[in-house]
């Protein structure tokens, strides 16, 4: 009639390793007996794995160097709509794995079991992310009215549903909050938010997203990576600086973010890959992944991924087309056609 904690250590002799290529796993069943009768069991499939980052050698799968070749995606399945049907998140995922992309992002919320454990079989890292907003709004009626009250417990259920899935290689506690440039006490609920993670789960990194804005500063631009302006420089052959900054140029940004980033094991860059080999000296120790960046600069973005021990990978924003915004890749705009976000005109929506 009460609650009951119980420990207990398992020992694997010479395990086979889940990895992205060969996705071992394993099945935990645990039985319950009251006067010898079975009066609960579950069963918990999982998989071993060893998982290292840091500045120098980037990311190690099992001792494995690797770059993550990753992509964002939606919770949606397109037409089928919001409803995570397992046979539509296990093709989804091998599309995307066919592809040749080894990560996904979870944009901007936790994934459906059906997803994760589509993952763990396939031989798909999964960065799993929260929260696309925090104490302050980006629209009037979001998680912003709920954040300081729900926060805690929504972490806690998504840690704690999700910790066993190997494929789970990092935590992401936001997407382009705008407290990422220290406004509304951001670094404190940075830190609050990433030591509770930690505290759940002390085996796996923790990152988010920080946009390409700065907070507003008299006399100063607020946008660093201005996402309109660049799809019409695509579409004029102009190359944007990615974030680069100019000779002589205040780093408002890399000021701003600073604080909050250093509670972070993992710093997300979105579209300012210009910022990479600067932030190196800036920052050093610091570990970038890339989670949001342009499909019709590839190229751009995967080179400077490369060419960076210190950035584990590239997330593709998206990688699979979403109901929000469907035509994102596109790769040709026209330069008569109205610009709305990241949406196509008919027939991509």
């Amino acid at each position: 009639d009460g609650k009951t904690s119980v420990s207990f250590e398992l020992s694997v002799d010479s395990p086979l390793l889940w990895d992205v290529d060969e996705t071992h796993l394993y099945t935990l069943k645990i039985v319950l007996k009251v006067n010898g009768e079975v009066s609960d069991e579950s069963e918990t499939v999982f998989g071993i794995r060893k998982i290292e980052i840091d500045a120098q050698n980037g990311f190690r799968l099992n001792g494995r160097k690797m770059k993550l070749r990753g992509g964002c995606i939606h919770h949606d399945n397109a037409l089928l709509g919001a409803c995570a049907f397992p046979k539509a998140e296990e093709r989804k995922i091998r599309i995307l794995k066919d592809a040749g992309y080894n990560a996904i992002r979870t944009a901007h919320n936790p994934p459906s079991r059906a997803l994760l454990e589509a993952c763990d079989r396939i031989g798909m890292l999964v960065l799993n992310e929260s929260f696309d907003m925090w104490r302050t709004p980006k629209n009037p009626l979001d998680y912003h009215l709920y954040f300081e009250k729900w926060w805690q417990f929504d972490l806690r259920s998504m840690v704690l549903r999700d910790r066993n899935h190997p494929s789970v290689y990092c935590w992401s506690i936001g997407n382009e909050v705008p407290e990422a440039t220290g406004i509304s006490n951001g670094a404190y609920w940075a830190k609050v938010q990433a030591d509770y993670v930690r505290s759940l789960d002390p085996t796996r990194p923790v990152t988010m997203a920080i946009h390409g804005y700065t907070a507003p500063t008299p006399g100063k631009p607020q946008m660093v990576v201005d996402r309109r302006k660049m799809m019409e420089q695509r579409a004029k052959g102009i190359k944007p600086s990615f974030g680069l900054l100019k000779d002589g140029e205040e780093d408002v940004w890399g000021e701003q973010t600073r604080e909050v980033a250093e509670v972070l094991d993992i710093v997300g860059y979105n579209y300012l890959c210009g910022r990479y080999a600067y932030d190196a000296k800036k920052f050093p120790g610091r570990v970038i992944q890339g989670t949001e960046t342009h499909p019709f600069y590839t190229y751009d973005y995967w080179k400077a991924t490369l060419e960076n021990d210190h950035v584990i990978g590239d997330f593709i924003w998206t990688a699979y087309d979403n109901l929000g915004e469907a035509g994102a890749g596109r790769v040709i705009y026209d330069l008569d056609e109205p610009l709305n976000g990241l949406v196509g005109q008919y027939p991509w929506l």
